[in-house]
C-alpha cells in the first residue's frame, strides 16, 4: 500500500504565510472563543510503522478537537486501534483482531506504534522524572509477543519499559483505553444501543465511571483485611509460647528467694497441721451428731406416721365383711336373673309353639272346608245329571288345571318376593345383632376404662407429694426398688429417670411444650443406665410396677459422660433467632440426660414451626432447608422431612403438655376431665342401647312373620301342584254312591267344627303366655338392675379395700424403715462416743506441740502436701538456682518486654482493622451515594441533550438490581409525540443520535484527557448529522479534554477559521 500522509486543514493566519488574513466566517460555536485550560495526558502525535494497512503514518493532533475523515478501508479506524494497543490494550478488546499478530501489516514481521502524550501543566505526572511530554513505543512481533519502550523530555533516549510502569503512567494521567466512552470503536458504535440487556447497559455505566475499579479496590482491601486477621491469629498463637517462656524465667527468678523463709513457713505449716487435724476431727464429730439428730427426727416422724396409718387401717376393719356380704347378695341376684332368663326362654318357646298350633288349626279348617265344598258340588252335579258328559268334564278339568297353573305362577312369584324380603330382614337382624354386640362391648370397655381412670386418680392423689408422680403413680415404688438394688450392688450405677424430670422448657417458649413432648415421646418416662448389663434388672423392676405393657416406660443404655456432646457443627443454627429447634428451647442441667436427648431423639436436628405454610416453604426447597435439619414438626400435627426426600406424615400432638413442668394438681384435674368425658360417653351409649334393642326385637318379629308367610306360600304351592296332578291323571269314574259322598261331607263338617273350636283356646293360651313373658321380662330387668347396683357397691368397696391394702403395704414398709433407722441410730450413738474420744486426744496433742490454737483455712491433706513440697524443694539439688539472681531477673524482664511488645502490636493491629472496617462501611455507603449521584447527573444531561433535538426519553437507573433501561421517543413525551421506545426499536439515524446523546451525557461524569469516536454518524440523515455534529463540537469545546472524531462522511460546517479544530483527510 502506498504511504499515506494525512492532509491537515487548519485556519491560515499571517504568521503562517505572507498572504493577508481572510475574513472569518461565524458559526454557532465561535463564541465564546475562550479555551479551557487543557490538562496533561492528551495525544500530541501518533506514528505508525507497518501497522495494519499503514506502511508509515505520522501526524500531530490538535489538543482540542480533531476530525479525521477517510473512506472505508483507508485506515482511519486503524489509528484508533493503534492508540488502544499502543497504550497497553489487548488485541481482542479492539474488535480488529484476536491477537497481536493479526495487527501487523501483511508481509511484514513487525510493527511499531509510537504515541507522544502531553505531560505539562500543574497536573503533570512526575514532571521531575518525565518532563513536559512522554513518548510510548510498542513493538509488535509476528510471533505474537510485544515490547514497550519509553522516552521523555527528561530522557530523550528510548529505554525498555515494563507494562507495570505503563499502567502507572496511564493511571497517573487518567487515560482509560479500555473505557468504551473514551475510545468508541466502530463495532461498539454500531451495537452501542442495539442490545436489550439492561444489566449490560448498567455494567457499561459502572465501567465508564470507573466504579467497577473502585469496587475491585474495595474487594482487595477486604481481602487484605482478612489476611491481616489471619496474621493476628498466628501472632496470638505465638503469644502462648512467649507466655510460657516468661513463666519459665519467672520461676527461675523466684528460686532465689530466701530459703530460711521456707523453713519458717514449714514450721508454721506443721503447727497449723496439728490444729487442722483437731478441726477435722471436730467436723467429723459435728457430722456424726448431725446425722444422729437427723436419724432421731426420722424415727419420731416414722413412728408418728405409723400410728396414723394404723388408725386408718383400724377404721376400715369392717370392709372385708361388707365385701363378703355384698358378694353373696350379688350372687343371689345373679342366680335369680339367670333363673328368670331361663323362664323367659321357656315362655318364648311356648309362645312360638302355640302360634304354630293356631296356624295349623286354621289351615286344617280351611283345607277341610275346601274339600267339603268340592264334595257338595260333586253331589249336586251327579244329582242333576243322570248321564255324565265326559267331554264337558274333561274341558272343565282343563280349565281348572289352567286356572290352578296361573295360581301356581302367582304363588311362585309371591314366594320369590317373600324369600327376598326374608333374606333382607334376616340380614338386617344379623347386622343389628352385631351392632348391638359392638355397642355392648364398647360400653363394657368404657366401664373398664372408667374403673382404670378412677384407680389412677386415687393412686395420683395418694402420691401427690412427689412431683415426679406426673410420669406415673409407679415412680415411687420403682425408685425404692432401684435404691435397694443399688445398695445390694446388683446395679453398677444408679439409673437416672424418669428423663422428663430433668428436662425443662425455657421461659418464653412454653407454646412449644406439646411439640417437644411429641418429639421426645416415650423418652420422657424412660430410665437411663450406664451399662447394658443393668438393662434386664431395670426392665424387670419397671415391668413389676406397670401392668399395662402399652404404658410401660423403657430402660435405655446411655453412657454416663460428664460432658455434653458437641453439636455446634451438626444441629440447626438457632443463634440468629431465625429458626427454633427442639434443643434450643430445652434447659437440661444433667449431662447424661442431655446426651440421651441428643442420641435418642436428635433434638438438635428437629425444627419447630407454627404453620403448614412455613413448613412447605422451608422443607420443600433444599436451598431453604436449614443446615443440619432432619425433620420439622408443626403445631397443626404434621411431621415434614426435607427435600430431596420431601414427604409429610400426620402425628399426634397433645392439646397441652402432659409431663414437662406439669404439677400433680394439673394431672389430677386432667384425669377428672377425662373421667367426666368418659361418663358422658357411657351415658350416651346407654341411651342409644335401649332403642337398638327394641329395633332388634321388632326386626326379629318381622323375620318370624316373613318365615311364616313364606312357609304358607310354599304349602299352598304344594296343594296346587297336587290338584294339578290329580286333574291331569283323572279317569272317568264309575258311578258314585251319593250316600257315601254325603257321609264324607258330614265327617268334614265335624272336622271343621273341631278345628275352629281349637283356635280360641289356643289364642287365649298365647295371650296368657305373653302376659307371663312381659311380667318375667320386667322382673328380669329389675334383677339385672339390682345386680348392677350391687356391682357398683362392690366396686366402690373394693376401691376402698385397695386403698386399705395399699395402707397396709405402706405400713409394713414403714415398719421396716423404722427398724432400720432405729438400728442406725444405735450405731450413730456409739460412733459419737468414739469420735468424742478421738477429738479430745487430737486437741491434747495440738496443745502440747503446736502452741496456741489457730484456725487454718486449708485442709490436712493440703497442708501435708505443702509441707512435703517445701521440704523436697529444700532438699532437691536439681532445683537449686542455675544462675545469679541478677541474670535470672534480667532474662525474665527481657522475655516479659518481648511478650508485651507483641501483645501491644496485636492490639494496635486490631484497632487499625476495626478502624478499617468502619471506614469500609462508610465508603460503601458513599459509593452507593456516588452511584446514585452520577446516575442522576447522566439522566439530567441525557434529557437536556434530547430536548435540543425535540426528542423525549428517559434513563431508568435501577441500582439495587444493577439494571439500566433506556427509552427514547422521536417526539416529546409530554407534547403528544410518539410513545417512548427501547433503543433497539429506533431507526438507524435515531439510534445514532441517541448514542451521541447518551455518550455526551456520560461524558459529564467521565474524566479523560482525550476521547475518540469512530463512525459515530454513519447511520444519520443530514439533519441528524448536522445537529449531532454541532452538539459534539459544542460539548467538546465545553469540556477540558481532547477529542478525535473518525468518519467516512464529509465534515459538516466550516472550521477553517477556528484553531481549536483540526480536519485531517
Amino acid at each position: 500500500m502506498p504511504k499515506v500522509v494525512p492532509k491537515v486543514v487548519r485556519r491560515s493566519t499571517s504568521s503562517d504565510s505572507g498572504a493577508p488574513a481572510r475574513k472569518r466566517s461565524r458559526s454557532s460555536y465561535d463564541e465564546p472563543k475562550e479555551t479551557l485550560p487543557q490538562g496533561p495526558g492528551f495525544l500530541r502525535s501518533i506514528t505508525l510503522k507497518n501497522f495494519m494497512c499503514h506502511e508509515h503514518l505520522n501526524f500531530k493532533l490538535n489538543e482540542r478537537i480533531n476530525f479525521i475523515k477517510g473512506q472505508n478501508g483507508s485506515g482511519k479506524s486503524a489509528v484508533l486501534t493503534a492508540v488502544m494497543v499502543g497504550l497497553g490494550a489487548r488485541a481482542a478488546t479492539t474488535d480488529r483482531g484476536s491477537n497481536i499478530k493479526g495487527l501487523i501489516r501483511t508481509g511484514q514481521k513487525s510493527a511499531v506504534i509510537s504515541l507522544t502524550l502531553d505531560n505539562s501543566g500543574y497536573d503533570a505526572f512526575s514532571p521531575e522524572k518525565y518532563g513536559g511530554h512522554i513518548t510510548i513505543e510498542r513493538s509488535l512481533k509476528d510471533s505474537g509477543g510485544s515490547t514497550y519502550r519509553i522516552s521523555s523530555e527528561k530522557e530523550s533516549r528510548l529505554r525498555p519499559m515494563q507494562k507495570g510502569e505503563l499502567a502507572t503512567i496511564t493511571d497517573g494521567l487518567g487515560v482509560q483505553v479500555d473505557n468504551p466512552l473514551v475510545i468508541l470503536t466502530q463495532e461498539t458504535s454500531k451495537n452501542f444501543l442495539r442490545g436489550e440487556d439492561p444489566k449490560k447497559k448498567y455494567r457499561l455505566f459502572l465501567d465508564a465511571t470507573r466504579l467497577t475499579t473502585i469496587e475491585r479496590w474495595y474487594e482487595k482491601a477486604r481481602r487484605n483485611e482478612k489476611i491481616t486477621r489471619q496474621a493476628i491469629e498466628s501472632k496470638q498463637k505465638s503469644l502462648v509460647a512467649l507466655k510460657e517462656e516468661v513463666k519459665k524465667w519467672e520461676r527461675e527468678a523466684n528460686l532465689h528467694k530466701n530459703r530460711a523463709d521456707m523453713k519458717r513457713k514449714i514450721a508454721t505449716l506443721k503447727a497449723n497441721l496439728l490444729w487442722a487435724k483437731v478441726i477435722e476431727e471436730e467436723k467429723k464429730l459435728d457430722l456424726v451428731n448431725q446425722e444422729k439428730e437427723k436419724k432421731e427426727n426420722e424415727v419420731v416422724r416414722f413412728r408418728t406416721e405409723k400410728e396414723r396409718l394404723t388408725r386408718k387401717v383400724e377404721e376400715k376393719g369392717e370392709l372385708p365383711d361388707l365385701l363378703a356380704q355384698l358378694d353373696r347378695e350379688r350372687a343371689e341376684q345373679t342366680a335369680r336373673a339367670d333363673q328368670l332368663t331361663g323362664q323367659l326362654r321357656e315362655l318364648a318357646a311356648q309362645k312360638r309353639d302355640t302360634g304354630l298350633q293356631i296356624r295349623r288349626a286354621e289351615d286344617m279348617a280351611r283345607v277341610s272346608a275346601e274339600e267339603r265344598d268340592t264334595l257338595r258340588a260333586e253331589i249336586e252335579r251327579q244329582r242333576r245329571e243322570t248321564q255324565p258328559d265326559y267331554e264337558a268334564e274333561a274341558a272343565q278339568r282343563r280349565r281348572e288345571r289352567d286356572a290352578l297353573a296361573d295360581q301356581l305362577k302367582e304363588l311362585q312369584a309371591t314366594e320369590k318376593t317373600r324369600a327376598a324380603h326374608l333374606q333382607q330382614v334376616t340380614g338386617s337382624v344379623r347386622q343389628q345383632r352385631e351392632e348391638l354386640r359392638q355397642s355392648e362391648a364398647e360400653l363394657e370397655e368404657m366401664e373398664r376404662k372408667r374403673r382404670e381412670l378412677e384407680a389412677q386418680q386415687r393412686q395420683y392423689r395418694s402420691s401427690q407429694a412427689d412431683p415426679r408422680a406426673v410420669f406415673g403413680p409407679w415412680v415411687a415404688a420403682v425408685e425404692r426398688d432401684i435404691e435397694a438394688a443399688v445398695q445390694q450392688r446388683r446395679l453398677r450405677k444408679k439409673p437416672i429417670g424418669p428423663v422428663g424430670a430433668f428436662v425443662r422448657v425455657k421461659a418464653g417458649y412454653e407454646e412449644w411444650k406439646p411439640l417437644v413432648e411429641t418429639c421426645l415421646a416415650g423418652l420422657l418416662r424412660a430410665y437411663l443406665v450406664d451399662d447394658k448389663g443393668d438393662l434386664p434388672l431395670v426392665a424387670a423392676i419397671l415391668k413389676k410396677h406397670t401392668q399395662n405393657e402399652r404404658d410401660r416406660p423403657r430402660a435405655i443404655a446411655s453412657k454416663f459422660l460428664a460432658e455434653v456432646h458437641d453439636i455446634s457443627t451438626k444441629g440447626i443454627n438457632t443463634s440468629s433467632g431465625q429458626h427454633v429447634s427442639v434443643w434450643s428451647v430445652l434447659e437440661i442441667d444433667n449431662p447424661v440426660v442431655a446426651n440421651a436427648v441428643i442420641d435418642q431423639a436428635r433434638a438438635e436436628s428437629v425444627l419447630l414451626l407454627r404453620t403448614e405454610a412455613e413448613a412447605r416453604a422451608q422443607m420443600a426447597d433444599r436451598q431453604r432447608v436449614p443446615r443440619g435439619c432432619a425433620q420439622a414438626l408443626t403445631q397443626a400435627g404434621f411431621r415434614y422431612f426435607p427435600d430431596p426426600n420431601y414427604r409429610t406424615y400426620p402425628v399426634n400432638v397433645p392439646r397441652q403438655a402432659r409431663y414437662l413442668q406439669v404439677s400433680m394438681e394439673e394431672v389430677i384435674s386432667d384425669l377428672a376431665l377425662q373421667l367426666q368425658e368418659l361418663r358422658h360417653k357411657a351415658q350416651t351409649a346407654t341411651n342409644h342401647l335401649e332403642p337398638a334393642q327394641a329395633a332388634l326385637r321388632e326386626s326379629q318379629r318381622q323375620e318370624s312373620e316373613s318365615k311364616r308367610l313364606l312357609d304358607d306360600a310354599r304349602r299352598r304351592q304344594g296343594e296346587l301342584r297336587r290338584k294339578i296332578r290329580e286333574l291331569e291323571s283323572h279317569e272317568d269314574p264309575e258311578p258314585v254312591n251319593l250316600q257315601a259322598l254325603e257321609e264324607e261331607v258330614n265327617v268334614l263338617d265335624l272336622k271343621i267344627e273341631e278345628h275352629k273350636a281349637e283356635v280360641p283356646a289356643l289364642m287365649e293360651k298365647r295371650s296368657n303366655i305373653m302376659e307371663k313373658i312381659n311380667d318375667c321380662q320386667k322382673t328380669l330387668d329389675e334383677a339385672r338392675a339390682a345386680v348392677q347396683a350391687k356391682l357398683d357397691e362392690v366396686g366402690e368397696l373394693r376401691s376402698q379395700q385397695d386403698a386399705v391394702d395399699t395402707l397396709k403395704s405402706k405400713l409394713r414398709r414403714l415398719q421396716d424403715m423404722l427398724d432400720a433407722r432405729e438400728q442406725k441410730l444405735m450405731e450413730l450413738t456409739e460412733s459419737v462416743n468414739q469420735q468424742e474420744e478421738v477429738t479430745r486426744q487430737a486437741t491434747a496433742t495440738a496443745t502440747a506441740n503446736g502452741g496456741e490454737r489457730t484456725n487454718p483455712t486449708k485442709t490436712v491433706q493440703e497442708l501435708q502436701n505443702r509441707i512435703v513440697g517445701l521440704s523436697r524443694t529444700l532438699e532437691d539439688d536439681s532445683r537449686q538456682p542455675k544462675m545469679s539472681a541478677e541474670e535470672a531477673m534480667d532474662r525474665f524482664q527481657t522475655e516479659q518486654l518481648k511478650y508485651q511488645q507483641v501483645e501491644e502490636q496485636i492490639d494496635s493491629w486490631k484497632t487499625a482493622l476495626d478502624t478499617l472496617a468502619q471506614m469500609m462501611n462508610e465508603r460503601d455507603e458513599k459509593l452507593k451515594n456516588l452511584r446514585t449521584s452520577l446516575g442522576s447527573r447522566v439522566t439530567s444531561h441525557f434529557h437536556t441533550i434530547l430536548e435540543a433535538r425535540g426528542f423525549g426519553g428517559r434513563l431508568d437507573f435501577q441500582h439495587q438490581n444493577q439494571k439500566l433501561e433506556i427509552e427514547v421517543s422521536p417526539g416529546r413525551l409530554d407534547g403528544g409525540g410518539q410513545t417512548a421506545r427501547a433503543t433497539c426499536q429506533l431507526s438507524g439515524g435515531e439510534r445514532s443520535f441517541s448514542t451521541i446523546a447518551f455518550l455526551m451525557a456520560m461524558w459529564s461524569v467521565v474524566v479523560s484527557p482525550f476521547r475518540m469516536l469512530d463512525e459515530y454518524d454513519v447511520f444519520m440523515d443530514d439533519a441528524n448529522r448536522r445537529l449531532g455534529h454541532d452538539m459534539l463540537v459544542t460539548n467538546a469545546l465545553a469540556l477540558k479534554s481532547q477529542f478525535a472524531f473518525f468518519t467516512p462522511l464529509s465534515i459538516m460546517g466550516s472550521h477553517e477559521d477556528d484553531d481549536r479544530i483540526s480536519l485531517m483527510q
